[in-house]
C-alpha cells in the first residue's frame, strides 16, 4: 500500500472512532437516564405499597373489631333466646 492509502484509511478509522466515541459516550448517558428513572420507579412502588399496606391493616383492624362486636353480641343473643326458652 502505498503512503496516500495508508494516510487516506487512517483518517477514516479515526473518524469511525470518533463517531464510535461519541456513540458510546449517548448510550452512557441514556443508560444512566434509564437507570435513575428505574430506582425512582422502584422507590415510588416500594412507598405505595407500603401505603396500600397500611391502609389494608386498617380495614383489617376495624373488620376485626366489629366481627368481634357482631360475635359479642350474637352471643348475648344466644343466651337471651336460651333464657326464653
Amino acid at each position: 500500500m502505498s503512503y496516500e492509502n495508508l494516510r487516506s484509511k487512517l483518517i477514516t478509522l479515526t473518524e469511525k472512532i470518533d463517531i464510535l466515541t461519541k456513540e458510546s459516550d449517548d448510550l452512557n448517558f441514556r443508560y444512566d437516564k434509564v437507570m435513575k428513572e428505574k430506582t425512582e420507579l422502584e422507590e415510588k412502588f416500594e412507598k405505595i405499597t407500603l401505603e396500600v399496606k397500611k391502609h389494608a391493616d386498617l380495614q383489617n383492624m376495624i373488620l376485626n373489631q366489629r366481627l368481634q362486636s357482631m360475635q359479642e353480641l350474637y352471643e348475648a343473643k344466644v343466651l337471651d333466646t336460651a333464657y326464653i326458652l
